[in-house]
């Protein structure tokens, strides 16, 4: 099983190949919601929206969105845990490929770890074409790499 954000579709399908898998749009796995900030410039957030951009990048846990009207970190972490947790009950005991975005991905690997939003950024930096591998058994989870990078060939 293959899930993807609509945006990393296109990827899902190259990381299928010719496998017999079905790959299967979640809006769940979406980028995080930024409202008012989607498409502007960096250095326009920094000047409009210095404390939001503080708190996001300092303290994520205090991050709210009253400005920029988007999503917290909080309401990510929730789409997600929800998402997981159905996901692993529908498809225990088989592979499941999740193909997304690096906050995504970030808050995903922080919910499994415990959740606790303040070490959202600790860690590994994910980037593009990054690779994580997560054991789900009984009732503890085990990451065995986060953040490998993959080599272009």
């Amino acid at each position: 099983m293959i899930r993807s954000s609509n945006r990393a579709f296109s990827t899902a399908l190259f990381l299928k190949g010719d496998r017999e898998v079905d790959v299967v749009k979640s809006d769940s796995l979406m980028e995080m919601d930024f409202a008012t900030w989607e498409g502007r410039k960096c250095s326009e957030i920094q000047d409009l929206f210095p404390e939001e951009l503080l708190l996001m990048n300092e303290h994520p846990e205090n991050f709210e969105a009253k400005e920029t009207k988007g999503e917290t970190f909080h309401d990510m972490q929730g789409r997600l845990a929800s998402f997981i947790n159905k996901v692993l009950k529908q498809h225990a005991g088989q592979n499941i490929l999740l193909v997304s975005h690096s906050i995504t991905i970030k808050v995903l690997i922080n919910y499994l770890r415990g959740g606790d939003l303040k070490y959202l950024w600790d860690g590994p930096d994910i980037h593009w074409a990054s690779l994580h591998q997560v054991c789900f058994e009984e009732d503890k989870t085990k990451i065995f790499f986060e953040g490998e990078e993959i080599s272009p060939l």
